[in-house]
């Protein structure tokens, strides 16, 4: 292990939190609307970290692409690292392993990785420069980091019904309070090359849910936001008001019936070489 450890912490509260609706909506994606980002990037033998790994369910998926390659997942959350964990058991994934950590202070030697894989981690990171610098550390000469961060700004639930803009920027003036950077997925770019990585490729694509089981989950997940721990810290930080959480949830129940309900959530994509 590299004997420089850095004095930084990232965000102690992750914004979003740790829900079972919200959870469970990150393990459908996971499944059964998986990207395929940085898959095609990978090879067998390997080795791989997954920062921010969530319940495991991409993880895995990484994991057999590097087979007999080793994957390691991190999360600052014990709970998603128990949930891995298990997801690992039972799909018999034996080149998976997961802990806690945080990637501001990653327990990986230096040079040791060969690609990371930030998926919408560094929305919620407050000094992403500390972050893509403790990265590259982890990173063999060559390798590459892939990241996947959201563009509030263009996301968009359908129809609009009057409140769901204003809900979205409620959501991007919560993440911005919390110290976290809702467009960053338009900012990849320019973070990667401040911090010295090279040969830097962007993309973009929208998660579509419209299918009545992802408009289900969707609109769960939402209504566990809106009352619980989201709901609160959007209040505290001033995002939004009782009122204004009270009507959006009203409208989410007559979005849920509306048969032309959809949600896209967009995300910028990059790709980059540690020189």
């Amino acid at each position: 292990m590299s004997s420089r450890r850095l004095a930084h912490t990232s965000t102690p509260d992750y914004t979003m939190g740790y829900s079972p609706d919200y959870i469970s909506f990150l393990t459908r994606i996971g499944e059964q609307k998986p990207s395929r980002f940085p898959i095609p990037h990978l090879a067998p033998g390997h080795n791989i970290l997954d920062v921010g790994c969530g319940p495991g369910s991409l993880s895995i998926r990484l994991a057999d692409a590097v087979a007999p390659g080793e994957l390691f997942g991190v999360d600052i959350e014990p709970s998603q690292i128990d949930q891995a964990r298990r997801l690992a058991e039972e799909r018999g994934c034996g080149n998976a392993t997961f802990q806690m950590a945080d990637v501001v202070d990653l327990p990986f030697e230096d040079d040791f990785f060969d690609m990371v894989h930030c998926g919408t981690v560094l929305t919620y990171v407050p000094d992403t420069s500390v972050a893509l610098e403790e990265v590259k550390r982890v990173l063999r000469p060559g390798g590459r980091v892939a990241c996947r961060d959201m563009i509030v700004d263009s996301c968009f639930i359908h129809p609009e019904l009057g409140l769901m803009q204003r809900g979205l920027e409620a959501f991007a003036d919560l993440v911005t309070a919390d110290d976290g950077h809702p467009q960053m997925g338009k900012d990849l770019k320019f973070h990667l090359q401040q911090a010295g990585f090279t040969d830097v490729a962007v993309s973009a694509s929208f998660d579509v849910h419209h299918l009545p089981e992802e408009i289900a989950a969707f609109h769960g997940m939402i209504k566990g936001w809106l009352n619980g721990e989201l709901a609160r810290a959007a209040k505290a930080y001033g995002a939004a008001t009782d009122g204004l959480l009270h009507e959006f949830g009203l409208v989410m129940e007559e979005w849920r019936s509306h048969p032309a309900a959809l949600v896209g959530i967009a995300f910028g994509h990059a790709l980059a070489v540690r020189p």
